[in-house]
């Protein structure tokens, strides 16, 4: 139910006197639709003996039998000891219209790898692998028009090098001047590719500080960006796969967190960059992002740095 005034049109084909409906119910599309069914979600994990996380509603947490989840829309991953795992299957195909579960562990009778989100998740005797769906460096690859053309060794240029190196590049056809803004269907072409990039980049920290550039632009982007945009691509073409591996290990002791700055290295706007890793034995998650203020020396830059680090 919501409490809502939404009103919406009555279908084509079905009688009415006004020609529209006041809604009862949260339908797909709407707002509360997505609001409501994680609180139906939500009512039935808390009556199973799951805890919801304080800073983020999606996870939860049963102690007692030491499993996770975490929801995702109508996705839900859940991690923990297998026969704990397994008894909570019946549990969700009572509450929930399932159309698929896997089970994936080193045993035996369990499946060996499973989709989630578009990310492929695989178990060995070495460990456990996690990798972005390949697909979408195809997809970027092919929308930016360069399925015949040259792969790249890098991902991209600093913005001042970037200028001198697409300067007087070999013109294609249809290449855009560098200096020129993109007309409205290259800007969505750009916007398209860029939001491909960035959600790559999520899962490969090796193209997150040129994604990172592009998406800067997004809003105005030029002939540059446009460029910038497929030298990610001519990478990606290049090394279209990064797995990431996290080997049978005993837990780790500490965290390790490494960060690092890009002093005013945003050369029309004097920003600098915050850049870092979290390792847990191996890498947990990065970021690259740019500093919200201007950094009057390379130690106040290192400083906020330090801070995201922690905040991550």
């Amino acid at each position: 139910d919501i409490e809502e005034h939404i009103i919406v049109k009555v279908p084509p084909g079905v009688t009415s006197k006004t020609g529209f409906w006041k809604l009862k119910k949260a339908v797909n599309g709407t707002r509360k639709a997505s609001q409501s069914f994680q609180e139906f979600c939500a009512k039935h994990l808390i009556e199973w003996g799951f805890v919801r996380n304080d800073h983020n509603p999606a996870l939860y947490y049963d102690a007692d039998r030491d499993v996770n989840i975490e929801e995702h829309g109508d996705d839900f991953l859940v991690d923990g000891p297998r026969d704990q795992v397994i008894a909570l299957g019946p549990l969700f195909q009572q509450a929930f219209l399932v159309k698929k579960m896997n089970v994936v562990s080193i045993h035996p009778e369990d499946d060996k790898e499973a989709w989630f989100l578009h990310r492929k998740y695989s178990v060995d005797d070495s460990g456990w692998h996690e990798e972005i769906d390949p697909r979408y460096g195809e997809t970027l690859v092919k929308q930016q028009g360069l399925e015949m053309g040259h792969s790249s060794k890098v991902p991209g240029f600093k913005q001042p090098n970037a200028e001198m190196h697409f300067k007087n590049p070999s013109k294609s056809k249809g290449e855009i001047p560098i200096n020129d803004k993109l007309n409205t269907p290259a800007h969505t072409a750009f916007r398209g590719g860029a939001g491909m990039a960035q959600y790559m980049q999520d899962r490969r920290g090796d193209i997150s500080f040129a994604t990172k550039e592009v998406l800067r632009k997004a809003s105005a982007p030029t002939g540059l960006d446009d460029q910038n945009l497929k030298k990610i691509a001519r990478y990606i073409k290049g090394v279209p796969r990064c797995v990431l591996d996290f080997p049978w290990a005993p837990m780790p002791e500490y965290l390790d967190v490494y960060v690092d700055s890009d002093w005013s290295g945003e050369a029309d706007t004097r920003k600098s960059t915050s850049g870092g890793a979290a390792c847990l034995g191996v890498e947990l998650k990065h970021w690259c992002a740019t500093q919200a203020t201007v950094s009057l020396s390379s130690a106040e830059a290192e400083n906020k740095a330090a801070v995201r680090g922690l905040i991550e």
